[in-house]
C-alpha cells in the first residue's frame, strides 16, 4: 500500500462523490452535508441509498479545498489515517493485554495483522474506501480512552469521538456494545456506577445522534418487514463470507459474494456461508458458556464480542441491497478484534513453559508477511479504473457491475 496505494487516480465511485460532486467543489454548501443523502451528489440521489455522513462529506469537501483534483494528497491522507488506525489499534491492544513482555510481542503481532490484512487496500488505496478509515479512527480513540480511563474527561471524549464515527459511517452505533461487553467480561478500571454512567452517557448522547439520523433520512434497505424474510439465512450466510474473508482472504475481489436479485427479491445463499456462519454463533456460544464458568475464558469472549458487535451492522439483518453481499472494506474496523484474539493467543503461547518462542513468532511473522505481500499487490489493482475492472472482469467475467464498468471506461477511450 506504500507504493501502488499512492499513485493511483481516481476510481469507481471517486468521480461520483468528489470530483464531480459541486457540494464538494463549493465551501459555500458544506452545511447542506448535515441535512441530506451522503449520496445526494450534483449527479443525483443514488436510488435506494439513505447514508447519513455529514462529516465524511465535510472532510472530502476540506480536502478539495486543499488538494483539489490532485489525487497523490488524498492518497497520503488515507494512508495517515490507516497508520494512525494502526497505532491506535497497537496502544488498545497493549492496554488490553497487560504490560508484560509476553503481551507486548501480542499486541505488536496483532496491530501488524491489522494493518496488512488483505482487506485493507479497499479502504487505504481507494480514495471513496476511507469513510472506514475515517470511521475506525474516531472509533478507536474512543476505545483507547475506555481502557485507560473512565471519569467525567474520558466520557467526554469518548462520546464526541464515536459521534464523529457515527457521523461517518453507521455502522459506529454498535460501538458502545463493545464497551458493555468489555465492562462486563474484563477486569474493571473503576467502580460499577462511574461504569454505569459512562455506558449510559455514551449511549445516550450516540442513541441520540441516532434518531436524528432517522428523522432525516431512513435507513438503507426496504426495512424490519424484508429484512424478516430470509433473514436467518442471509445473516448466517454474511456472516460466513466475512469469517472466510477473514481466514482465507484470497483471491483479493471487491466483490467477494455477489448477489442476483430475482423478480420477488430472493437471492440464494452459498449453503457453505451459511454452515460457516452457524458454526461461528455456535463456538461463540460456547466460549460464553464456559466464561460463566471459568473466569480464564471471559477474555477471550470479550475479544470475540468486539468482532461480532462491529460486524453486527453490515450482516444484512436490515438487507443492504448491494451488488454483494459483504464487502472486504466492512472489516476494517471489526478486524480489531481478530486481532485481540491473536494478539491473546500470542501472549498465551509465550508464557506456556513448553512453547517455541521461534515457533510461536515466526508463524504470525510470516503470516503477516503473505498478507503484507498480498495487499500490495491488491492495492496496485486500484490504479485506474481499467486496471480494477479489468482484473474484477477477469477475476468474475460474469460480474455485471465490473463488466459495465469497464465497457463505460473503453467506450470513453474509443475501443
Amino acid at each position: 500500500m506504500l507504493g501502488p496505494g499512492v499513485v493511483g487516480t481516481w476510481v469507481w465511485d471517486d468521480n461520483i462523490l468528489i470530483v464531480g460532486n459541486q457540494s464538494v467543489r463549493a465551501p459555500g454548501s458544506w452545511l447542506r452535508f448535515f441535512t441530506t443523502d451522503f449520496w445526494d451528489v450534483s449527479s443525483g440521489v443514488r436510488e435506494g441509498a439513505r447514508y447519513y455522513r455529514p462529516l465524511i462529506s465535510t472532510l472530502y469537501a476540506l480536502q478539495f479545498k486543499l488538494f483539489g483534483e490532485s489525487p497523490l494528497e488524498w492518497h497520503l491522507v488515507s494512508l495517515a489515517v490507516h497508520l494512525a488506525c494502526v497505532g491506535l489499534s497497537l496502544r488498545w491492544l497493549r492496554a488490553r493485554l497487560g504490560d508484560t513482555p509476553s503481551a507486548a510481542w501480542g499486541a505488536l503481532l496483532g496491530a501488524a495483522a491489522f494493518a496488512l490484512h488483505p482487506s485493507r487496500p479497499e479502504s487505504v488505496s481507494w480514495i471513496s474506501g476511507s469513510t472506514d478509515l475515517w470511521a475506525a479512527l474516531f472509533t478507536l480513540v474512543a476505545l483507547n480512552v475506555w481502557v485507560t480511563r473512565r471519569d467525567l474527561r474520558g466520557a467526554v471524549l469518548a462520546t464526541l469521538s464515536l459521534l464523529a464515527g457515527f457521523f461517518c459511517k453507521e455502522a459506529v452505533v454498535a460501538a458502545p456494545l463493545v464497551m458493555v461487553t468489555d465492562a462486563w467480561l474484563l477486569p474493571r478500571v473503576g467502580d460499577r456506577t462511574i461504569e454505569r454512567r459512562f455506558s449510559l452517557g455514551v449511549f445516550g448522547v450516540i442513541g441520540a445522534a441516532f434518531a436524528l439520523r432517522l428523522a432525516l433520512l431512513r435507513p438503507p434497505g426496504s426495512g424490519l418487514a424484508e429484512g424478516a424474510r430470509g433473514g436467518i439465512s442471509r445473516v448466517l450466510s454474511s456472516l460466513g463470507h466475512f469469517v472466510r474473508l477473514v481466514v482465507v482472504p484470497w483471491p483479493t475481489t471487491a466483490f467477494p459474494a455477489t448477489q442476483s436479485f430475482e423478480a420477488d427479491g430472493r437471492v440464494h445463499y452459498a449453503t457453505w456461508s451459511i454452515a460457516l456462519g452457524a458454526l461461528t454463533l455456535i463456538a461463540v456460544g460456547y466460549a460464553a458458556w464456559r466464561a460463566q464458568k471459568r473466569s480464564t475464558w471471559r477474555p477471550w469472549l470479550a475479544d470475540a464480542l468486539v468482532f461480532l458487535v462491529l460486524l453486527a451492522p453490515v450482516l444484512n439483518v436490515v438487507p443492504l441491497r448491494l451488488l454483494t453481499l459483504v464487502s472486504p472494506r466492512f472489516l476494517y474496523l471489526p478486524l480489531i478484534g481478530v486481532a485481540a484474539l491473536l494478539a491473546r493467543a500470542i501472549t498465551v503461547a509465550l508464557e506456556h513453559e513448553r512453547a517455541s518462542r521461534a515457533v510461536v513468532l515466526g508463524v504470525p511473522l510470516v503470516l503477516a508477511g503473505a498478507w503484507g505481500v498480498t495487499s500490495l499487490d491488491h492495492a496496485g489493482h486500484f490504479l485506474s479504473n481499467e486496471t480494477l475492472w479489468t482484473y474484477e472482469t477477469e477475476l468474475d467475467p460474469g460480474n455485471p457491475h465490473a463488466l459495465d464498468a469497464l465497457a463505460l471506461v473503453r467506450s470513453r477511450q474509443g475501443r
